[in-house]
């Protein structure tokens, strides 16, 4: 085995992983060994080393050859690229895509998992595995009497709690009520932050 191995050529069989979580502000460290068995059993194959992506990658010199403005001349194909839920309307029908694309980019995804990764999300597992911990977008939008479990509790109330704070000091700042030092009512706000921080906001102002 490769235990047996590691072990004749003197290697260690099991790592020290250092988890850092900051909890309220508190910040804690932990240690756990991890076999190096799990280790590699942890590490997930490359999709673009798979079956799945070289057939999509192949596929593209077809796609190539395609123009839009004959796409979207097909009727049936333009119906199937539609779909709505939930009141959120997506229209794939112009993009230079065909049955074939579709099939292929799902096979992908389920060659990638993706179905069983946004399960892991919702159920709370720990994906992230840098900070071993669960990846929580999802308890940010859930309804009040949602169930999200995270190591044994419902974490749901928690985000409520702060979505209710937040609330309440943005109410407080549109009404004049949140003074600044100068005693007057704030006018204006400045957001600072990358990505999703920083276009988040940037939408909501623009829209």
């Amino acid at each position: 085995t490769m235990s047996h191995a590691a072990r004749a050529r003197g290697v260690p069989t099991t790592t020290t992983t250092t988890v850092v979580r900051r909890v309220g502000g508190a910040r804690t460290v932990t240690k756990r060994n991890v076999t190096m068995a799990s280790a590699l059993k942890e590490k997930t194959k490359l999709i673009s080393t798979t079956e799945e992506w070289a057939a999509l990658a192949k596929h593209v010199a077809d796609i190539d050859q395609t123009h839009l403005r004959d796409l979207i001349q097909d009727p049936e194909r333009c119906a199937k690229m539609v779909i709505e839920a939930d009141g959120v309307y997506c229209d794939f029908a112009r993009q230079r895509a065909t049955d074939e694309t579709m099939s292929k980019l799902y096979d992908l995804a389920r060659a990638a998992g993706v179905k069983e990764k946004i399960n892991a999300m919702f159920n709370g597992e720990h994906i992230n595995n840098t900070e071993d911990r669960a990846v929580l977008h999802v308890a940010t939008r859930a309804p009040k009497d949602k169930v999200i479990n995270v190591d044994g509790r419902n974490v749901v109330p928690d985000v409520h709690d702060v979505l209710e704070k937040i609330k309440d000091f943005s109410d407080r700042v549109r009404n004049g009520e949140w003074i600044g030092e100068t005693g007057k009512p704030l006018t204006d706000v400045v957001a600072i932050g990358i990505g999703g921080a920083f276009f988040g906001p940037l939408f909501v102002h623009t829209s």
